[in-house]
């Protein structure tokens, strides 16, 4: 057994540790008690069981296993790749559709307000019409009326 020094008789917490760091590295032998102290001791006793060092099975890590593990890896990285992919496609195409039916809504909302302006100016023509006594201005801001309010209710129905 490789003796420690004066350090290990101390029982302070840098021998423990270089006392287990030193059995790690150096060839198993036989186990000795620090003489001490009960706290060095219970610390020696407590990293003095290696079993959890020694695998129960053997296994060997053969250069086709280790390939086989590496494409197992690489093939499990591509299938998350594809499944990340996959989402952002999903919510790509959902963000898409908003905007398109965003989009259109806008585009009626805005004809909407342009026959809005253009009702109001046929009222304007054949109030003016009446005003003047001028039958065809009436007659024509009443085709005109006529016409925007149908484009406007056209609006409508397809913004429901």
């Amino acid at each position: 057994m490789v003796r420690l020094g004066a350090q290990q008789e101390r029982g302070d917490a840098a021998a423990i540790g270089f006392r287990l760091c030193a059995r790690s590295i150096l060839p198993s032998s036989p186990r000795r008690p620090v003489s001490d102290g009960a706290t060095a001791s219970r610390e020696l006793t407590r990293y003095s069981d290696r079993s959890f060092e020694k695998p129960l099975v053997k296994f060997h890590w053969t250069l086709g296993r280790q390939l086989l593990g590496l494409a197992a890896l690489g093939a499990a990285g591509a299938v998350i790749v594809a499944v990340a992919g996959m989402g952002g496609l999903r919510s790509a195409r959902r963000g898409m559709d908003s905007l398109v039916t965003g989009t259109v809504a806008q585009r009626l909302q805005m004809d909407a307000d342009m026959m809005h302006d253009a009702i109001h100016g046929d009222v304007l023509e054949a109030v003016l019409g009446v005003l003047t006594k001028d039958s065809a201005r009436v007659v024509a801001g009443r085709g005109a009326l006529a016409e925007h309010s149908a484009r406007m209710r056209k609006n409508f129905q397809e913004l429901r």
